[in-house]
């Protein structure tokens, strides 16, 4: 008998991999290898890819479930991995609906609330939910606006909407693209 009744392991995929124990397992992660060589990670020789290949399908063999945030990721873990669709799930991070899951503000002074979403895939990084929880705040009474940086283009529902300011696209990559996210990013930060 298992002193526990599962093991949840948040994007630790050397730990999945290692795991020898008969508690079902459930691997949670936000991406595959072979969806961020290329993507976020580069500069990797093929020997080191093919290595952490190999890790993340011991990892995924040896998991219980599999928990994704994406249904791209999802569907990486299914096709690269060949993972039983039965054991992969999409639990995206998105704030639920539930009321007992909701921040209830203590004190509004009127001011506006500025909220800044930071990302280059409107769809994969789930813009639309960002601007519906502005939405949703304005709908509440507390005034707010969403500062978009990253998106080179908008949708044409979103260029619309009185709540959102497109900052456009910066590279951090570069001293001057960082040094004007950096800035920005500050200007939403609520004064100390």
């Amino acid at each position: 008998m298992s002193k526990y009744d599962v093991l949840f392991v948040p994007g630790q995929v050397d730990i999945v991999a290692g795991l020898k124990t008969d508690t079902p397992i459930i691997y949670y992660t936000d991406g595959t290898v072979p969806l961020m060589v290329n993507y976020y990670w580069f500069g990797f020789t093929k020997k080191a890819i093919k290595e952490a290949e190999l890790v993340e399908q011991r990892a995924i063999d040896n998991a219980s479930y599999v928990w994704l945030s994406s249904k791209w990721a999802a569907d990486s873990v299914i096709k690269d991995y060949h993972a039983d669709p039965d054991q992969v799930s999409l639990f995206p991070f998105v704030v639920g609906n539930n009321d007992e899951q909701k921040i209830h503000v203590a004190k509004y002074d009127g001011q506006t609330l500025k909220v800044m979403f930071s990302g280059v895939d409107w769809e994969r990084k789930g813009g639309q939910y960002a601007v519906d929880a502005v939405e949703t705040l304005n709908q509440r009474g507390i005034k707010s606006e969403l500062l978009i940086t990253g998106i080179r283009e908008l949708p044409e529902a979103v260029k619309s909407k009185k709540c959102v300011k497109n900052l456009g696209f910066l590279n951090k990559n570069e001293p001057e693209g960082l040094k004007k996210y950096l800035a920005r990013s500050q200007s939403v930060a609520p004064a100390d």
